[in-house]
C-alpha cells in the first residue's frame, strides 16, 4: 500500500518531469539530466512541511503578532529552552499534543485557536 506522502512525492516527481520536458521544448538550452531533475524535485519537496515545521511557523507568526520573545514564551508556557529550540529549528518530524497545549497556554489561547490557521489545513502538510 502506498502512503499519501509517497503518493504526493510521486506526483511531484511526475509534475517535475513534465515541467522539465515543457522547458526543454520551449528553451533548447535546458538539459534534462538526472542532476537537474533532482534539483527540481528537491525544490518541490521544500514546499511540503512537517507538522513540527508548521508549528514553528505558527509560533513565529504569533510571536510577531503579540510582540513576544521566544524566551518569554518559554517562561509563560513552561517549556524548556532546548525543547523550544528543537521545535523552532524543526529537528523533530513531529510534536506531541501536550507540547502544543503548553505552547498555546503560553500565548493565552486554546489549542483550537492555536491550530486555527491555514498552515495546518494545507495539503502540503506531511503527516506521518
Amino acid at each position: 500500500m502506498v502512503t499519501p506522502v509517497i503518493q504526493r512525492y510521486n506526483f511531484l516527481y511526475y509534475m517535475t518531469i513534465d515541467f522539465l520536458k515543457q522547458s526543454l521544448r520551449r528553451y533548447k538550452s535546458v538539459f534534462l539530466t538526472p542532476y537537474v531533475v533532482k534539483l527540481y524535485i528537491a525544490k518541490l519537496r521544500s514546499f511540503i512541511l512537517t507538522v513540527c515545521q508548521a508549528v514553528a511557523k505558527r509560533i513565529n507568526q504569533l510571536l510577531t503578532e503579540k510582540n513576544m520573545t521566544q524566551y518569554r514564551l518559554e517562561k509563560e508556557s513552561g517549556i524548556q529552552h532546548g525543547t523550544m529550540n528543537s521545535i523552532m529549528s524543526a529537528r523533530n518530524k513531529g510534536i506531541e499534543l501536550n507540547t502544543v497545549m503548553m505552547i498555546a497556554a503560553g500565548f493565552n489561547m486554546t489549542v483550537i485557536e492555536f491550530l486555527d490557521d491555514p498552515i495546518f489545513e494545507s495539503e502540503n502538510l506531511e503527516i506521518e
